[in-house]
């Protein structure tokens, strides 16, 4: 297993949105074992291979990794224009440091339609993240920067690639486009960049600097140090957001997760969350406020309504509940811990997300 899909190129499992995190499977000393037997030219090609490997499983635990696999996502389907271009940049950057050159618009001739420059690889990029992608105008846009770029840039191009932010993909005239234009010009490799392209950069990525481009995530070991004093910071933010006619909210249906479709991350979360959920019930027990639980449930059943109305999945919608129950009190795994534990309550306990259809009925 492991030399078949090392050999290939491939990371283990790392198409898969699932992760197989059994000991067997991530055992440290497969490549110690083999060594005996690995001659000098195959360790040249072995040894980077392993040692990738073991950078893109880095010392996450499933938790943490859960939480970066959907604010990645989140942030993809979210950003559109300069943040988008920025996020790209800033990934390239960690990625290829002192070799990825960001390239900003300068004077009247903007930035000679080069979105980033990889040195060593002779790659040019193209950055494209609408608010919502046409056919036609994507077309356009990829003639544009690509003719754009030949005159300038052509001394020093292998490699021109389109970046996009569609987490569906292209649709398939702009492929057939980006194909022509291949054919066109068969001294240059033409290809598009989407969200799996850029998913994996950032999983080779270490722990820290993956940190620094999505922010803190909640661990196990920040899952068992949070109290009251962290769940009152997330309570009383979702407070401010309640709707004035905030009713009774009802009780959740059991097999939400199966019925909302949710990734084996959100469940990951949701699951570690649900854990400690008796400290967010004991908390809004021991408050003053008898409504207070209908008040923060009614406030996340209207953010959850605007979220679904922009046409987000239910990955990003849980991310977007994420994003507004943090509100400005962020920066610390513990804190984040927090806010799990009060989503999965939310989830848990109240009519958030869709109901059981068999209740509609």
């Amino acid at each position: 297993m492991h030399s078949r899909e090392l050999r290939d190129g491939c990371l283990p499992g790392a198409t898969s949105q699932r992760r197989d995190y059994t000991l067997e499977f991530l055992d440290c000393g497969w490549l110690a074992q083999q060594m005996p037997t690995i001659n000098m030219i195959d360790s040249r090609y072995w040894v980077p291979k392993y040692l990738q490997f073991r950078r893109w499983l880095g010392s996450l635990d499933r938790l943490e990794r859960s939480w970066y696999e959907m604010a990645l996502k989140y942030q993809f389907r979210e950003l559109e224009g300069m943040p988008f271009q920025k996020l790209f940049s800033e990934i390239m950057e960690k990625c290829h440091p002192g070799d990825f050159v960001r390239v900003c618009p300068w004077g009247q001739e903007g930035d000679l339609k080069n979105d980033g420059y990889l040195k060593s690889e002779r790659k040019l990029f193209s950055v494209y993240a609408p608010e919502r992608m046409n056919e036609s105008e994507t077309i356009n846009k990829v003639e544009r920067d690509f003719y754009g770029a030949l005159p300038h840039w052509k001394e020093h191009l292998d490699c021109w690639i389109f970046v996009h932010n569609s987490i569906k993909g292209l649709p398939p005239r702009v492929t057939q486009r980006l194909l022509g234009l291949g054919k066109e010009h068969p001294e240059l490799k033409i290809i598009s960049w989407g969200y799996e392209e850029l998913r994996r950069k950032v999983f080779t990525m270490s722990d820290a600097e993956i940190s620094s481009l999505l922010g803190p995530a909640p661990s196990s070991q920040s899952m068992r140090a949070f109290g009251f004093a962290e769940i009152g910071i997330v309570v009383k933010g979702i407070e401010g957001h309640a709707p004035t006619d905030a009713g009774h909210i009802s009780p959740a249906s059991a097999d939400k997760i199966k019925l909302n479709q949710l990734s084996d991350d959100a469940e990951t979360l949701l699951l570690a969350g649900m854990r400690k959920s008796k400290a967010v019930e004991e908390f809004l027990t021991r408050y003053h406020e008898p409504t207070l639980g209908d008040k923060i449930a009614a406030a996340f059943r209207a953010e959850y309504d605007k979220l679904k109305s922009k046409g987000f999945g239910p990955d990003e919608i849980y991310f977007g509940l994420w994003e507004f129950a943090g509100g400005q009190e962020r920066g610390v795994p513990k804190q984040e811990s927090a806010v799990l534990a009060v989503i999965s309550y939310l989830f848990e306990k109240c009519d958030i997300f869709e109901k059981n259809r068999e209740d509609e009925t």
